[in-house]
């Protein structure tokens, strides 16, 4: 059937992790992962993420071609990715929400998570432009901690992690973090992260020079670039390169939009800004039709290699 031969693909992930409380599908065990490689070593030509571009722009790209990408630059990506990817001859491409890589802090929607979760008080108080808004929690539930991703928000702190997300998501970065700041003062959480959610360091990226990994730039506070002004949309993405540039110590060649957000405005900065191609989060295959500064991505969950096979046959 000619929906089962193989199209060229951009593959996304997030973590390498085991995690209970997933909404977003972010987290792929390392034995997931693992046979996911080990599907694609057998059944798809994986490429650098730089070299797919190339190859597409001059309409050589392989129907098996496929590359891998990371978004916002956990630890455990280096830790538990980068090897088994190495072993299998295998790259991929890294993208870094640089100015939020402080190994001291989680990424602010993964702090929120425990500021919601963890919190022993029944309401929290979120400040805004315009004043504070109230968020009533509920009492915790034993449910609290197990969301699977898709799934619809089960408990009255899922519901108000989620109103929560989508009120953080809107606010720039100066904002976010204000309220991050002040949800946990008044959670009494920790600032120092968990391991599962730790940023990379400055000097893991440096030691992953050469290995399976490649960096790209993922703006600098992981800003939505849709809701910028003008001058903020040009500083994000230049902080970013100039960010990855100290980070990594070379320039970044592919960038991809924070949350898959992108507008003409967003594009024509990006291109300026003289990326070799640009990833979204919109779950296509990759025709010779697509502009290089919108690639379509497969967001990819915690399948085995079947799921896998069916979703990407699917494109």
């Amino acid at each position: 059937m000619g929906w089962l031969r193989p199209r060229p693909a951009i593959l996304m992930y997030h973590r390498i992790a085991e995690d209970a409380f997933d909404p977003w599908g972010l987290a792929v065990s390392q034995r997931m992962f693992a046979a996911q490689l080990d599907w694609l070593v057998r059944n798809r030509t994986v490429l650098p993420l730089a070299e797919f571009a190339i190859l597409h722009q001059a309409g050589r790209l392989p129907p098996r071609a496929l590359a891998i990408t990371f978004d916002d630059g956990y630890a455990c990506v280096l830790e538990h990715a980068a090897p088994l990817l190495a072993e299998r001859g295998l790259h991929a491409t890294m993208f870094l929400a640089t100015a939020l890589l402080d190994p001291d802090r989680e990424f602010w929607w993964d702090d929120l998570q425990r500021i919601v979760l963890g919190s022993r008080a029944e309401q929290l108080t979120v400040p805004t432009r315009t004043g504070t808004i109230a968020m009533h929690l509920g009492e915790p539930d034993p449910g609290d901690w197990r969301w699977a991703s898709g799934a619809p928000p089960a408990t009255a702190r899922h519901h108000a992690y989620k109103t929560l997300w989508e009120m953080l998501h809107g606010m720039a970065w100066h904002e976010q973090a204000d309220a991050i700041a002040a949800l946990r003062n008044q959670a009494g959480t920790e600032l120092s992260p968990r391991l599962p959610y730790r940023p990379l360091t400055p000097e893991q990226a440096v030691g992953a020079a050469g290995s399976a990994i490649t960096f790209g730039a993922h703006t600098a506070h992981h800003a939505d670039l849709t809701a910028c002004e003008p001058a903020e949309l040009r500083t994000e993405i230049s902080d970013s390169i100039s960010g990855c540039r100290k980070i990594t110590g070379e320039e970044p060649e592919c960038f991809a939009y924070p949350y898959g957000s992108y507008d003409d405005a967003a594009i024509a900065a990006v291109n300026e800004a003289g990326f070799l191609c640009a990833c979204s989060c919109e779950p296509w295959s990759v025709k010779a039709s697509s502009p290089a500064m919108c690639l379509p991505r497969l967001g990819v969950g915690a399948w085995d290699p079947s799921m896998l096979r069916h979703r990407l046959a699917q494109l």
